[in-house]
């Protein structure tokens, strides 16, 4: 725990400004704008090694942001995923599309201070292959079932820095054993260096999925925004699993386009 705290005093710190977003986990409060659209389109390597078994998981993640009014936006986000699983005397490969997420991002109130709130409330469609990878939701590619979620955000800016607070909560319906309810707790900062360039920072902890399991996962992340143009900007993140439960790293990197 004081690894934990020590890392979180860290980024309050050092982190930066105005709207989060990749590679963050943690989400902000703003929105594209009426008529405005955000197409990302990002890449994870996730690293998990323990003592029996060996998983390595390429991500492709596209997601649409388009603006319903100025205060709401549409999201929708599909990913592809393939997995490499190495147990004693034995290798095997699947690949599969995730589940698909569904969201509505409603930011309800905000001042002149830069303090804004959201909810974000969303749904997956079980279009991932549910009966490949192994283990709980976390190393498979979808549940088979639709689940919902519903995230509670927060923004504070500043001149140049911005922090992000997440609490989320998810109905974990699957066709295989897992834990129904989850929680998710988050924290992230931003800190402009320059105009183009931000670095930010981010901890948070998620409700385990694995019934078998009384850990919940813990992260650390750390990552860069460079924006070419006020409208394309590409980004790079290293996340770090504080244990075991947890892929020990993921390296992931982005690109994001406005219109």
């Amino acid at each position: 725990m004081l690894k934990i705290f020590t890392l979180l005093i860290i980024i309050i710190m050092l982190t930066g400004p105005a709207f989060a977003g990749r590679p963050l986990v943690t989400d902000d409060t703003g929105t594209q704008g009426k008529g405005k659209y955000l197409l990302e389109f990002s890449g994870e390597y996730s690293i998990d090694n323990d003592e029996a078994t060996d998983v390595k998981k390429k991500t492709f993640t596209t997601e649409l942001d388009f603006g319903v009014t100025d205060n709401i936006d549409l999201i929708l986000t599909a990913a592809y995923q393939g997995m490499r699983i190495d147990n004693p005397g034995s290798t095997k490969s699947t690949d599969s599309l995730n589940d698909t997420l569904i969201e509505l991002k409603y930011r309800f109130y905000e001042n002149k201070s830069g303090l804004s709130f959201a909810v974000k409330p969303g749904v997956y469609l079980p279009t991932g292959d549910y009966t490949k990878g192994y283990g709980g939701g976390d190393v498979r590619y979808g549940t088979g079932e639709v689940r919902y979620r519903l995230y509670f955000i927060g923004t504070k800016e500043f001149k140049r820095t911005a922090f992000h607070l997440n609490l989320g909560y998810m109905r974990n319906e699957a066709r295989f054993e897992a834990r129904k309810d989850l929680l998710h707790a988050s924290f992230a900062g931003e800190w402009k260096i320059t105009e183009k360039l931000k670095i930010a920072g981010n901890i948070g902890i998620d409700t385990s999925p694995d019934t078998d399991s009384n850990i919940d996962p813990i992260f650390v992340l750390g990552g860069f925004v460079y924006s070419f143009t006020d409208t394309i900007s590409a980004d790079f993140g290293i996340k770090h699993g504080l244990n075991a439960p947890g892929y020990d790293l993921t390296y992931s990197g982005g690109v994001s386009i406005k219109f």
